[in-house]
């Protein structure tokens, strides 16, 4: 079974806490995920904070390699995040007229990739 944990700033999170996955097509946990708390939340939030300043003062051609290298990663992995999904919400991978976990996916690879390309002053 997968266990998935939180990454904050950059380290992995001490919790302890797990809470299970439940695939609704089964009724049985398929994955675990690490469960945070009020002090992990704060933290997040801080290094958010904090990354944002670096992040805002990179030019236009460094975020949008950094866009589309993400779209690469989530396209070099698809068929894991398609079978995820599915697992975890019971949409089928190809679903009503191509409408299930590949459409979240490859929606979500199109937008990066989008997202990408916009200018913004």
């Amino acid at each position: 079974m997968n266990k998935f944990t939180m990454t904050i700033n950059g380290q992995q999170s001490q919790s302890t806490l797990y809470c299970d996955v439940i695939n609704p097509a089964t009724g049985q946990a398929f994955a675990q995920y690490q469960q945070g708390g009020v002090d992990d939340l704060n933290q997040a939030v801080a290094s958010a904070k904090s990354a944002f300043n670096s992040w805002s003062q990179t030019s236009s051609a460094q975020r949008k390699a950094k866009m589309l290298a993400l779209a690469g990663v989530l396209e070099a992995n698809m068929p894991e995040l398609m079978a995820l999904i599915t697992q975890e919400t019971g949409k089928p991978m190809a679903g009503l007229n191509n409408v299930g976990s590949g459409m979240e996916v490859g929606g979500s690879i199109a937008w990066t990739q989008m997202t990408a390309e916009l200018e913004l002053a």
